[in-house]
Formats: C-alpha cells, sequence, structure tokens
C-alpha cells in the first residue's frame, strides 16, 4: 500500500457518540475484527476522500492515520477528551 495517498471511507458508529472507524476503499468493515464490530455496533458512512500526509484533519494527524491503516488496515478515532474540566 501507498503510505503517501490512501482513498479512505468513514464510518460513524450508530452505537457510540464520536466514534469513527477509517477504512481504504478496497477494504470492508465486515473484514474488521469481531470484537470491534461488536463494540462499535452499525457503520454508517458518511465520508469518502483521498487521504494524504498533508491533508488536515480535525482530531488527528494525517500520517497517524496512514501509519494505522498500513499496519491493522483501519484507523479509530475516539470523541475528543475535554482536559478543561480537570482543571476547575
Amino acid at each position: 500500500m501507498d503510505l503517501e495517498v490512501v482513498e479512505v471511507n468513514v464510518y460513524r458508529s450508530a452505537k457510540r457518540a464520536d466514534t469513527y472507524v477509517y477504512i481504504p476503499v478496497d477494504g470492508e468493515f465486515e473484514n474488521l475484527p469481531e470484537a470491534f464490530r461488536t463494540h462499535f455496533g452499525q457503520a454508517i458512512k458518511i465520508l469518502q476522500f483521498h487521504l494524504d500526509v498533508n491533508k488536515t484533519l480535525a482530531q488527528a494527524q494525517a500520517a497517524d492515520v496512514l501509519r494505522a491503516i498500513e499496519d491493522q488496515g483501519f484507523y479509530v478515532q475516539l470523541a475528543a477528551v475535554d482536559t478543561d474540566i480537570y482543571s476547575r
């Protein structure tokens, strides 16, 4: 797989708020580990785009996403943690 550019589908979890999975377009959600799929719940496709190392993502570094896709075939984005609540 070319780590420079990957066409990805992004799915959101119908079960878990603000939880997403990035999968290469030639991959299938059904091929992800069963334990993950059970935890994730129904996958709702929300986006398809070309991901490259220069792409700006809201909650992740594109290089980290590409590396996870290369290593394990997918990338999971969880809800951001509000660290301000700990400083109040």
